[in-house]
């Protein structure tokens, strides 16, 4: 899988040591990494063998390997060059979706398991969706959902020519079915990836602007928010270089100028004297 060229970078600018750049990732990018980068090296030592990390139904229900849940969504592969882009894509992409929550933990875990779900009721329906790794898909949703919110920045390919970020997932599928062994595999990775990423934008994003508010089931329910606490928000915005390139990313969450578009619903920090039980996210608006 091919992925960007420039090194991850986490929200409070270039850290001293990788133990910083860790920490500065937010909290669920951290465990989605630290799972991927965990598996692909137990791999690379012989200590993980694929077989039981894989997605099967069978093995789920009758011999309950619950497990295989997450692992088939977070492993990316054998160490390799494709493994390693993978990394970097989570990093980049997790960690600057997760900052446009601005600190609402909870909830951006929330997106993600709604994606997982969707993802697997798709396979199980459709069978050009059904593959034994969803890390690719999963990794694509939030490619998706980024350059749909920001279409409109200029994305640097390797320095040599620029395109809007609007164009960029189709330019990372082309690219990746060009490099695999497999191109059709990874064409309906991807497209399951953006069918999802695109379903939870227009729910998300596009909808609200045309009726009451937010489907309740995309909003993370209390007994899932008294989980997993909020966090602290250092920044409202995501730093460092975009997959392929830098990108001014965050640019328009404060204006108007785009359509709407990139206007962050999250941008409201958490409010801890705020009712139990009640959202206090900040005004629906309309952000594609």
């Amino acid at each position: 899988m091919m992925g960007g060229m420039n090194a991850p970078g986490g929200r409070q600018g270039p850290a001293n040591s990788p133990s910083e750049w860790f920490q500065s990732l937010p909290p669920v990018t951290r465990v989605w990494f630290t799972l991927a980068a965990g598996m692909t090296l137990g791999h690379f030592l012989g200590l993980l063998d694929p077989i039981n990390l894989a997605f099967m139904p069978s093995a789920i229900t009758s011999h309950f390997q619950v497990w295989r849940l997450f692992t088939a969504f977070s492993f990316v592969g054998k160490l390799d060059f494709g493994s390693i882009m993978m990394l970097i894509m989570i990093v980049q992409y997790s960690n600057r979706l997760e900052s446009m929550y601005n600190g609402h933990t909870a909830q951006y875990a929330w997106v993600l398991i709604m994606a997982i779900v969707t993802m697997i009721l798709l396979s199980l329906v459709l069978p050009f969706f059904h593959f034994f790794f969803f890390s690719v898909p999963l990794v694509m949703f939030t490619v998706w959902i980024f350059c749909r919110r920001l279409p409109e920045i200029p994305m640097s390919i390797f320095g040599l020519f620029n395109i809007q970020s609007a164009h960029l997932p189709w330019f990372i599928m082309l690219m990746n079915m060009l490099v695999s062994q497999d191109g059709i595999t990874v064409f309906y990775q991807c497209i399951l990836g953006y069918s999802v990423g695109h379903l939870y934008h227009y729910l998300e994003d596009v909808h609200p602007s045309t009726s009451k508010g937010r489907l309740w089931i995309l909003q993370a329910p209390l007994w899932f928010r008294r989980l997993i606490p909020n966090e602290i928000p250092r920044q409202s915005a995501a730093s460092g270089g975009a997959v392929f390139g830098r990108a001014p990313f965050g640019r328009d969450n404060n204006n108007n100028n785009n359509g709407g578009r990139g206007v962050n619903p999250y941008a409201r920090p958490p409010d801890t004297t705020r009712e139990e039980g009640r959202h206090n996210w900040g005004p629906g608006r309309r952000l594609g």
